[in-house]
């Protein structure tokens, strides 16, 4: 999902997300550096917040280490 309008409650949204997906985990990956953003979306139930630039083979291994060994 891609969220850039400022106005949406990206918040709202993954808590609702995460509501109805259970324990499903959430890997943000976003421009928002500040550590405020962090915060609100670690509050939201984010589960892992990944900033703009990242490594693709970081990112691999978060979601393999997430999916524990079924990947």
């Amino acid at each position: 999902m891609i969220c850039c309008n400022p106005d949406l409650a990206a918040a709202g949204l993954f808590s609702y997300l995460i509501g109805k997906n259970g324990d499903a985990p959430v890997i943000l990956l976003t421009a928002k550096a500040l550590e405020k953003d962090r915060v609100r979306a670690e509050a939201a139930g984010v589960t892992t917040y990944v900033v703009k630039p990242f490594s693709p083979l970081k990112l691999v291994d978060t979601v393999k280490e997430l999916m524990g060994s079924s990947v």
